[in-house]
């Protein structure tokens, strides 16, 4: 009876022993996943949180069945289904990257100017779709000169020419710093993009589950007190 009375020990996540899998697109992976993992080495070195491909239509059902204990959105997107939780991290904007050398850079742009240029598709991304829709008022949209399968390849596209690349400001920050490119001014008002934390009910009491997404959150308030 004495061991019942007796209050459990608080949760130790240096104590613990999990494998979890976050799903996101190449930006969520980039922006917060692997800032977790380096949290973890330190804070809580048997919890692993692998990264496994962000689908759209099948996000709902993997983290039901636990393919996924995780998911980044970026899209913001309604989410029909009440046994999935959704946590706002923060609200992004987007941010067009350039190499050092482009006109862009000293002066602002037009409108019509920014669309006519080059501008990189990422196909994980919603960024130019986002894009397209602020210039939509002007009747414009931007003209997409290449598609690439991931955000490094657009890096690779933008320093070998004079395409612009749109991504979330967190993830430009990173980029502008690690490969030498500069931001623009956009001629269009500041595009909301929205970084959210889903997982299923099912781990809402779970104790390491809750853990790790304080960490998700801590690593949102840092991004944004950066910004």
């Amino acid at each position: 009876m004495e061991s019942l009375l007796r209050p459990s020990k608080p949760f130790d996540p240096s104590l613990s022993v999990r494998e979890f899998a976050a799903a996101s697109s190449e930006a969520g992976e980039l922006i917060l996943v692997e800032p977790l993992r380096k949290r973890l080495q330190s804070l809580a070195p048997n919890v692993h949180v692998s990264w496994t491909p962000s689908h759209r239509d099948e996000n709902i059902d993997s983290l039901r069945n636990a393919r996924s204990h995780f998911v980044i959105d970026i899209e913001g997107a309604p989410v029909a289904a009440p046994d999935v939780r959704v946590a706002r991290l923060f609200d992004d904007t987007l941010a067009t990257l350039a190499g050092p050398d482009h006109p862009f850079i000293k002066r602002r742009p037009k409108a019509a100017t920014f669309a006519a240029a080059d501008h990189v598709a990422v196909n994980t991304l919603p960024t130019l779709t986002l894009l397209d829709q602020a210039l939509r008022g002007e009747g414009l949209s931007c003209n997409v000169s290449s598609q690439v399968s991931s955000v490094l390849v657009g890096v690779l596209v933008v320093l070998n020419g004079d395409a612009l690349l749109t991504l979330p400001s967190s993830l430009a920050a990173v980029l502008e710093k690690q490969f030498g490119l500069a931001r623009i001014a956009q001629p269009v008002p500041p595009v909301d993009l929205p970084l959210r934390l889903m997982w299923h009910s099912s781990y809402d009491r779970d104790e390491c589950h809750q853990w790790v997404r304080g960490e998700f959150a801590n690593i949102a308030r840092e991004i944004v007190s950066a910004a």
